[in-house]
């Protein structure tokens, strides 16, 4: 068993992703950026053992503000990428799947790694990672995606009665739909994901800046769609990454307007004519907020019946290390920790 780590400009990270599918969020310039922003250090690992490999990307973040870390040596932790940037394995062969992990956990401990939260990709079969006998497996729920296929598989007919009658509305109100491949209005996203953030409450984290924006361009593969009214005001606005026939829709906005007239029915399901045309295979559309069947899953599942289910792998890699570290968690903050959250001592608390 042979066991390599690499960073994103080591050639040996692309290299190894031209052997299986992936997705972008694989992808070493998707894990740079990943990592500039959040201040973190991007990693892979590959195991090998003949034909059979496992190779997992990461970012790695230290363990701050906590006594124990203030105690000699740094402690770390990692976590998968945003989006789906889960394990990629090329073996049916269990026994190569538990020694692997085996080592890949002696390793992180003897880094001082605490433990580690990684994110499956739901539109692959992951070959078994769920009898893995390192950490534990969390069904988070459902995501949903687009077949596109042939250009002749028509989308139409898959998408919600009701959606049918509001986009031709939309339409019919003089809303249009646009495809930005060149001169990308991110200025406008930005605007207008900073009024959807506030307007559902979301925590200050999960805003975009300017910078950001300029940061996650660097990965390459975006694509803007928007809506506009016959003034040209965009109120809806969605961000595609494109890559390998699949096609992700990573960020939505729309603004108030937007939400009463159906604009971002219109989008979606333009998009995916556009993607289709364009000769892509799917349109992965995500679930609800951390995987729920809310709201926004309910929105989703408009379009298309095709789901998947999404699962997260949490590792404690040190046990014991880690139940004190939460246990101090618990003392500093009087929030009670949300569900599932892991680990569970990065948490803030749950809103009272």
């Amino acid at each position: 068993m042979k066991i390599a780590f690499w960073r994103t400009v080591n050639p040996c990270w692309a290299a190894a992703l031209t052997r299986v599918p992936h997705q972008i969020y694989h992808t070493p310039r998707f894990l740079a950026v990943e990592a500039a922003i959040s201040g973190g250090h991007a990693e892979a690992v590959l195991l090998s053992d003949g034909d059979d490999f496992l190779f997992i990307p990461y970012v790695l973040r230290r363990v701050e503000d906590l006594p124990s870390s203030d105690r000699g040596q740094a402690m770390w932790d990692l976590q998968s990428p945003s989006g789906y940037g889960g394990p990629l394995l090329h073996s049916r062969n269990e026994p190569f799947l538990h020694s692997a992990l085996q080592l890949w956990s002696r390793r992180m401990q003897e880094r001082n790694v605490v433990s580690g939260f990684i994110r499956l990709d739901p539109l692959s079969e992951n070959f078994g990672l769920e009898s893995a006998d390192v950490g534990y497996f969390c069904h988070r729920g459902t995501t949903i995606s687009l077949a596109l296929g042939d250009p002749a598989n028509h989308l139409w007919p898959q998408v919600r009665r009701q959606y049918r009658s509001d986009i031709q509305a939309a339409t019919a109100a003089g809303l249009r739909f646009r495809l930005h491949e060149e001169a990308l209005p991110w200025s406008d996203f930005v605007r207008l994901y900073r009024e959807t953030m506030q307007r559902v409450g979301a925590d200050e984290c999960c805003f975009l800046t300017p910078a950001d924006v300029a940061r996650w361009e660097e990965v390459g593969g975006w694509k803007l769609a928007t809506v506009e009214t016959g003034q040209g005001t965009i109120v809806s606005a969605g961000a595609f990454l494109e890559y390998h026939g699949t096609v992700q829709h990573h960020w939505q906005a729309t603004s108030r307007c937007g939400l009463e007239c159906a604009a971002t029915k219109l989008l979606v399901y333009q998009a995916a004519l556009h993607f289709q045309q364009r000769g892509n295979h799917c349109l992965h559309l995500g679930g609800g907020m951390g995987g729920q069947r809310d709201s926004l899953f309910q929105f989703k599942s408009g379009f298309s019946r095709v789901t998947h289910p999404y699962l997260t792998w949490h590792i404690p890699f040190m046990p014991q290390l880690y139940r004190r570290l939460v246990s101090e968690r618990n003392r500093l903050n009087s929030r009670p920790a949300q569900p599932n959250f892991f680990p569970s001592y990065r948490c803030q608390g749950v809103r009272t």
